[in-house]
């Protein structure tokens, strides 16, 4: 079943309703969770001894008391830093066991963030970084901060922004093969308006001095969790070569498939399928071939603020792929990529400079979908049309540019 799990408790990010799903999960009495905190030293011990008689852990930490965790698998949820502060200053204005309890109360938000707001600042960053370095972070040296905190990441595996702890849950059953009982519970939520909430937030959201390195952490936990995301569903599809919409060439086994960073595909006026590429700046190919397929052929009939030469293809590890284009007609490029050196199972990915919006470039365009390029008739062929010998076209990049920020873009 894997090594045993510690989850690092961050306060005000969801934990208490994540950790009571996870234990749900084990046997009862093999998980442990809202017991009293951990303090270093004595908490290197006291963990040692909870998972002599536990799988499952849960708990807040105050000082490096997992320094020397190697023998376990951690989890750490983070959440988006507004909501992280303005949930924790919830929960101090309804806990008079808090010293910042009677300022909460006495004072206005705005009086209160103004005089205390340090006390609440980066927290999650601070807490994350202290639980494995006997480092108190200092405000005053974020450079330091950042640096440290960076050099931590490593120590966690499961990293869960709290937007998505739903999901989480559906996806470590499946990754563990353990089922929870209580998949949906939710605990300690704290009650508010959502006129009231989004005044706090909107507050909050206009000091970033409050949460600068809470966010960097906040972003870094979301990269972590898409790629987390992904490679399950992967394991847990047998079919890594579906019928789906990303399908856009086939030949009996064989063919191409167009997976993240596509948008749904379109019809053109041709009865062609076409896909816009965004919004992020690599789109990623599948090709499974024979050793005959030797290029990848596929035409670009519009361009949002992207030139021809800019398009490159690129393996996983970024090294640039032989290819070559040559515009056909006003509304068509084609090009020509030499696979021949790859696996016949490979990924590559299509790359550009920017990902525009249509909106950016047109001024008769009323979509705000970020994209880059429209590509359609995919193709996996022996033979090229093109000679691959150069990443120029007889058009300069000014001119392209013009041509398609005029009456062709956003047209088929």
């Amino acid at each position: 079943m894997g090594k045993k799990l510690f989850y690092l408790h961050i306060p005000k990010t969801g934990g208490q309703t994540l950790a009571t799903r996870i234990a749900s999960a084990f046997p009862i009495g093999r998980s442990s969770i809202m017991g009293p905190d951990l303090t270093y030293p004595d908490g290197i011990e006291s963990l040692k001894l909870l998972f002599d008689a536990h799988d499952f852990v849960e708990r807040h930490v105050n000082g490096p008391v997992l320094r020397d965790l190697k023998y376990v698998d951690v989890l750490m949820t983070v959440r988006d830093p507004v909501k992280q502060i303005t949930s924790n200053y919830l929960h101090i204005l309804r806990e008079p066991a808090s010293p910042l309890h009677r300022p909460a109360k006495l004072l206005t938000p705005q009086a209160f963030f103004s005089q205390f707001g340090d006390l609440l600042a980066n927290r999650q960053a601070r807490y994350f970084i202290s639980a494995f370095r006997n480092l108190y972070p200092d405000i005053e040296r974020l450079v330091t901060w950042t640096t440290v905190m960076l050099d931590c990441l490593s120590r966690v595996r499961w990293y869960v922004p709290t937007e998505a702890i739903d999901e989480f849950c559906m996806l470590w059953q499946l990754e563990m093969n353990r089922k929870m009982l209580l998949p949906d519970v939710k605990v300690n939520i704290a009650e508010l308006s959502s006129t009231q909430r989004g005044e706090l937030d909107a507050m909050v959201a206009g000091m970033p001095e409050l949460y600068s390195i809470d966010l960097l952490l906040w972003q870094i936990a979301r990269q972590r969790y898409d790629s987390y995301k992904r490679q399950v569903l992967a394991t847990c599809i047998n079919n890594p070569y579906p019928d789906n919409w990303g399908h856009a060439w086939s030949d009996g086994d064989y063919g191409i498939w167009l997976g993240r960073g596509w948008h749904r595909p379109e019809t053109t006026n041709d009865g062609q399928y076409a896909w816009w590429t965004g919004p992020d700046r690599l789109s990623e190919i599948y090709i499974n071939r024979n050793k005959s397929h030797r290029y990848l052929l596929f035409s670009i009939r519009v361009y949002c603020g992207v030139c021809e030469e800019d398009v490159i293809l690129i393996t996983s590890d970024g090294r640039v792929l032989v290819s070559a284009f040559r515009r056909i007609n006003d509304a068509e490029v084609v090009y020509a990529v030499d696979i021949g050196d790859l696996s016949d199972e490979t990924m590559i990915q299509l790359r550009v400079p920017e990902v525009w919006s249509p909106v950016m470039v047109d001024p008769e365009s009323r979509d705000t979908a970020r994209k880059s390029v429209l590509a359609c008739k995919w193709v996996l062929s022996a033979t090229s049309p093109l000679e691959l010998d150069a990443r120029t076209s007889q058009d300069s990049c000014e001119n392209i540019r013009n041509l398609h920020a005029g009456d062709n873009h956003g047209r088929f």
